[in-house]
């Protein structure tokens, strides 16, 4: 052995008998251990229905679905009637659309600041078909308004906003969201001027509207037609005065969409009107209607 080798030996020896004779005589001490934070839970919000068949299943009837571009949309938010949700959105054509407003009655009257007309929220939503981002740029704009709020809460059970979403980024799966929950108020004029300021903050033909409202409550089947009737009659006209005429659980969404679409000329296309004891075959005397109305440019 060289004189070189034994002396690295030698050496390492001399080492592992200090670092023995160090470690008998040292307090008996655990190693500490970096604790890094885990990173904060992402916040998001999502629908209540994950079932991502059921929206397939739904979509699947609308396949052959002749597809038109479409300004503003009026369609249901009762799962009941996803079929119809799913028909609304299935003609609409995608192409070149980047956002998705969609505006919903308050059903809750959550407590929120006096004051508060509007409520929106800019988190990202999570769907069967994957992450739905927020247009916060829009949003922090819509923000800026008298008696507008962001209040996540209100969000997180609001079916008129939730149910939609998964349809919304079916079938655009590239668009952000706008959305915005309508307090009950008969400030019509208020919603009728915040559509109007909308319609300016974004890209008209590169935007859906989509009012997610029902129409006539808690009354028989036959009085729901009529009273269905009268609305569709009067929805084309996009009149301020007629808002409150319409029977829906939504006026303000109503007065709304008539200011977005203000200085636009528009042509209307019904797509349906039925109602829950048509769709599930109960209570024919206790019925919700669902009206489905395509606003077109002309």
């Amino acid at each position: 052995m060289n004189f070189s080798r034994l002396k690295s030996l030698l050496l390492l020896a001399a080492s592992i008998f200090v670092f023995t004779l160090l470690s008998r005589h040292l307090p008996n001490q655990k190693l500490q251990t970096v604790v890094r934070p885990s990173p904060a839970p992402e916040v998001f919000l999502e629908s209540y229905f994950r079932d991502k068949s059921k929206y397939d299943e739904s979509f699947s009837k609308f396949e052959d679905m002749p597809k038109v571009h479409v300004l503003a949309a009026i369609t249901s938010h009762h799962f009941l009637a996803r079929d119809l949700i799913a028909q609304t959105f299935s003609g609409i054509d995608p192409a070149g659309i980047n956002t998705v407003i969609i505006v919903s009655p308050d059903h809750f009257n959550q407590p929120v600041r006096s004051g508060t007309l509007v409520q929106t929220t800019d988190t990202v939503w999570h769907t069967p078909f994957g992450k739905m981002d927020s247009d916060q740029n829009q949003i922090g704009k819509i923000l800026q308004e008298n008696g507008v709020l962001s209040d996540i809460n209100t969000f997180r059970s609001e079916h008129g906003v939730y149910t939609l979403i998964p349809f919304a980024k079916k079938t655009f799966p590239a668009a952000v969201i706008i959305p915005l929950v309508l307090r009950q108020s008969p400030d019509y004029q208020y919603f009728y001027n915040l559509g109007e300021k909308t319609s300016k903050l974004i890209s008209l033909h590169e935007t859906v509207l989509v009012i997610s409202s029902d129409f006539a409550h808690n009354t028989s089947a036959e009085k729901a037609k009529l009273a269905d009737r009268k609305s569709i009659g009067l929805l084309p006209n996009k009149q301020l005065e007629d808002a409150s005429l319409i029977t829906n659980d939504c006026k303000q969404c109503t007065a709304f969409l008539f200011g977005y679409l203000k200085n636009t000329n528009t042509d209307s296309q019904l797509l349906f009107n039925k109602n829950s004891f048509g769709l599930s075959g109960q209570d024919p005397e206790n019925v919700t209607s669902y009206v489905g109305i395509y606003f077109l440019a002309r």
